[in-house]
């Protein structure tokens, strides 16, 4: 195979499939070096073209457990990560949403949840993970607009912790304002048993959503949403094991 031709025809792609299955015996049986096949693959990704490295990943997934034994994981799990790594950085995060999906699958299978290139060591918050909502009330809505903005501007506090908990003044707003909505949670009952029917219809289509839905028309509804409910309480967690995790708070708890 030469670098930059294509791989699409069944002869091509039968011969590279064949060289790197006598690759992978190779390495289980301890003839060659256990690094090599993941070393062969990297390659093979580097000199082909995005619609190749589709058929090279589909290798990768098919022999995904072969892979992933130990003698050969040790040996090559890191050049498997700069791989599909490197693989993520020249695909298009518009046109290539579905290969990228199953890189991003593959590797959340690949690597056990120890893995420490998948952990977030440091604790560092993703700052620049805003949530918009409105600054001022919309005509004919009928809703408690302070509240609205009193529980909306948590978000400000959850995306960067550190900011708050050296800042007294920060810090004694967001208590207060945590207190008011922890309060009206109390307070506020959740759906009633004749409505979990139809939440459990729509789950499926909540669960597509990765940015809360903050419009000011939805607020009573998702006052009454156990599932809302719980995603801010766990911001809540999130956030005070950063407290615990901190060395030295000057605040005034």
């Amino acid at each position: 195979m030469q670098c930059g031709n294509s791989v699409d025809s069944g002869e091509s792609s039968c011969m590279i499939t064949r060289l790197l299955d006598m690759m992978l015996y190779l390495c289980e049986r301890g003839h060659v070096e256990a690094g090599m096949v993941f070393q062969l693959l990297e390659d093979l990704t580097d000199m082909s073209t995005i619609k190749d490295c589709k058929h090279v990943f589909g290798y990768i997934e098919s022999k995904q457990d072969v892979l992933g034994k130990q003698e050969l994981f040790r040996r090559g799990k890191l050049v498997m990560l700069r791989t599909c790594n490197q693989l993520l950085q020249r695909l298009s995060k518009s046109n290539d949403v579905v290969f990228r999906g199953r890189i991003i699958m593959f590797l959340a299978h690949f690597f056990p949840l120890s893995e420490r290139s998948a952990l977030n060591i440091k604790g560092v918050f993703n700052i620049s993970n805003e949530t918009k909502y409105e600054k001022d009330p919309t005509a004919g809505i009928s809703v408690d607009f302070n509240f609205y903005q009193t529980l909306w501007s948590l978000q400000e506090h959850f995306r960067n912790p550190a900011s708050t908990t050296t800042n007294p003044t920060k810090w004694q707003k967001f208590a207060s304002n945590l207190m008011v909505v922890l309060s009206t949670f109390e307070s506020q009952t959740l759906c009633s048993a004749d409505g979990k029917h139809n939440n459990t219809e729509q789950e499926g289509d909540a669960a597509s959503n990765i940015k809360y839905l903050t419009s000011s028309k939805l607020m009573a509804l998702e006052l009454k949403d156990a599932s809302f409910r719980c995603h801010i309480l766990v911001q809540c967690l999130i956030f005070f094991d950063c407290l615990k995790r901190q060395k030295k708070i000057a605040l005034p708890l």
